[in-house]
């Protein structure tokens, strides 16, 4: 029988159900715009905002490499990780975790705003 793992606490404070869902809204391509403009100092919103600009970043990317067919099944594949990344982020924002997604989490694009 294998012990129970618990996840750690770190990370896990109150999130607002409204900031949880703009978080989310950022990893569907579109709605980064959107959350952009709300993230205001928000580390959360910061944090979830890094990660799908970096999701989607590499989504135009593959997309643009996929018109080669040199590259069309390659594209795929990556095409298809991304999608579970962008899932795994969504999902996460919406759960009102700041944890890092896997490959993509450590990426800072974006500084939190000065006053």
């Amino acid at each position: 029988m294998m012990p129970k793992i618990e996840k750690s606490k770190k990370n896990r404070e109150f999130i607002s159900r409204k900031r949880r869902w703009t978080a989310a809204v950022a990893y569907t391509g579109v709605g980064l715009i959107y959350t952009y403009l709300k993230r205001g100092r928000d580390p959360f919103l910061l944090l979830h905002l890094n990660q799908a600009f970096g999701v989607v970043v590499l989504w135009v990317a593959m997309a643009a490499l996929g018109q080669w067919d040199a590259f069309a099944l390659w594209t795929g594949y990556a095409g298809l990780v991304l999608d579970i990344l962008a899932l795994t982020g969504a999902i996460t924002a919406l759960r009102g975790w700041q944890e890092p997604i896997p490959i993509l989490g450590k990426i800072q694009i974006l500084k939190p705003q000065e006053d």
